[in-house]
């Protein structure tokens, strides 16, 4: 996202804010407030395991599971993409804890 907003976006859409909102604000004001440490440091240990987990298990599934295990109900997706098993839910467990946002 910072690479967006550096080059004159007013904002952006992110899967990964579905799992982290009040970072992703965060890291906006941080970038509209010059404070470029700041949304870096969010980028880096915030969004970064966020990120990795939706390369692993596609935006719907991540984003659904990650509600989920934030005490979210929103199903499971709709087919063709399917749920996350119980290894991949403990692994995006695992990456939500070190991102802080479970």
């Amino acid at each position: 996202n910072i690479p967006w907003l550096s080059i004159g976006a007013s904002g952006f859409v992110s899967v990964v804010g579905h799992a982290a909102p009040r970072a992703l604000r965060e890291l906006y004001t941080s970038f509209e407030e010059g404070d470029l440490a700041r949304a870096r440091e969010i980028n880096a240990t915030v969004l970064s395991p966020l990120i990795a987990a939706q390369g692993r298990l596609g935006g719907a599934t991540m984003a659904k599971a990650a509600l989920r295990l934030q005490g979210i109900e929103v199903g499971d997706p709709r087919l063709p993409v399917v749920a996350p098993d119980e290894q991949e839910i403990e692994a995006l467990r695992r990456d939500m804890e070190k991102a802080g946002v479970l």
